[in-house]
């Protein structure tokens, strides 16, 4: 029994320290047919910035005359003729410069790495994806950094009369320029057991600029499915279900080709625009992450220790034995008190002769017994009274 008690509070203890176990799967979407869009609103967010690394400080402070960052959701109906990809846009979002507050609890992060005094964001973050290569239908969102655009620097400064500068300058700014770019992402701790367990960060990518070429670069977002059992009593109630997004930059999938910015006709039967300096694609990832919290439950605790069954059988054991302990306690007390009682009423029965009895028997206590001799006398005379009367 002291065995079985020991192991109860011992699992009672993994259950009090929010003991679980982890187990990660992932499931394969078919993609081809999928109608769903993805909306990645409360996932993705980020903070671009082309950053200048030369001799001249005026470039760096109107960086803006030289380049313009911009978003697009750019979608695809099939393929034509010849496995071309027709691109057309569907929305396009612009950026602003980054307001304090923007990135929440990242705010520390992002005044660190100076975000809040020189990027730019995204106007919106009402952002989402649909499909991928391999899709019937597919939207993809777009970052696109290109030659300064006239027309999103006046969206970007209105009224401010500020003028892009030429294919030629901006060639010369090229090779010190590199893109960096910040992208919130979003992870499941697994050790966290508030109300909220996925945490944030901020992640830094650097993009490199080249003249006369077009980079485009593919990331895949991730959706990740997390199921938190965690209630204390049995972890089949009160689960929990959390999804959220990441998108991670597919490495082999990256492509280069010879760019011409003075013929934007090029490139235009993929993108509306054509071809710019960078783009980042973001498609949607046919995997599914899922990952399951199972936290130890006292009713595991319970089954490791024989079930209810087993639990109740321990407690009616303890109880018999208290119980058996009681009785016997009380037998011993009842039997303390009739022998105590009983020498009372002896000594009460004592102190109640009267004096003369008491000398009495302490006189007939005390008289010598008659000796041998006077024990045979008195016999002989026995014998003899008989003897006559025969």
């Amino acid at each position: 029994m002291l065995v079985i008690v020991s192991y109860f509070i011992y699992s009672i203890n993994d259950v009090l320290s929010y003991q679980y176990t982890l187990t990660s799967s992932s499931q394969l979407n078919d993609l081809l047919r999928d109608d769903v869009i993805y909306n990645v609103k409360d996932s993705m967010d980020m903070a671009t910035q082309v950053i200048y690394t030369g001799p001249d400080e005026s470039v760096a402070e109107n960086i803006d005359l030289y380049f313009s960052i911009y978003f697009q959701i750019l979608q695809r109906d099939g393929k034509s003729k010849h496995g071309i990809s027709n691109y057309t846009l569907f929305q396009e979002y612009h950026f602003e410069e980054c307001k304090e507050g923007r990135f929440g609890t990242l705010g520390a992060a992002a005044h660190y790495r100076g975000i809040y005094d020189y990027y730019m964001c995204p106007i919106t973050t009402d952002f989402f994806v649909q499909g991928d290569f391999g899709s019937k239908i597919q939207k993809s969102l777009v970052l696109i950094v290109d030659y300064c655009n006239q027309t999103f620097l006046d969206l970007q400064s209105p009224g401010k009369g500020r003028i892009c500068k030429s294919i030629q300058e901006i060639d010369q700014v090229i090779p010190f320029s590199i893109l960096y770019h910040h992208n919130k992402q979003l992870q499941f701790d697994q050790n966290d057991f508030t109300s909220n367990p996925v945490k944030s960060t901020l992640f830094e990518t650097p993009f490199n600029l080249n003249t006369g070429i077009s980079t485009a670069y593919f990331y895949k977002i991730t959706k990740t499915r997390v199921t938190l059992k965690d209630y204390l009593l049995s972890n089949s109630m009160n689960q929990q279900e959390i999804e959220y997004y990441n998108y991670y930059e597919q490495q082999n999938e990256n492509m280069q080709f010879k760019y011409l910015p003075n013929d934007k006709k090029l490139g235009s039967a993929y993108l509306p625009n054509g071809w710019p300096l960078i783009s980042v694609f973001h498609l949607v990832d046919p995997y599914v992450k899922i990952q399951e919290r199972l936290r130890f439950s006292l009713l595991d605790a319970l089954s490791k220790t024989g079930g209810f069954a087993g639990v109740i059988s321990l407690i009616f054991m303890i109880l018999s034995r208290l119980i058996k302990f009681g009785t016997y306690e009380e037998a011993l007390i009842s039997q303390l008190y009739l022998t105590k009682q009983q020498t009372l009423n002896r000594k009460i029965k004592i102190g109640g002769l009267s004096n003369n009895q008491i000398l009495n028997q302490s006189d007939s206590m005390n008289s010598p017994p008659p000796s041998s001799k006077d024990q045979s006398s008195s016999q002989i005379e026995l014998d003899l009274g008989v003897c006559s009367q025969v």
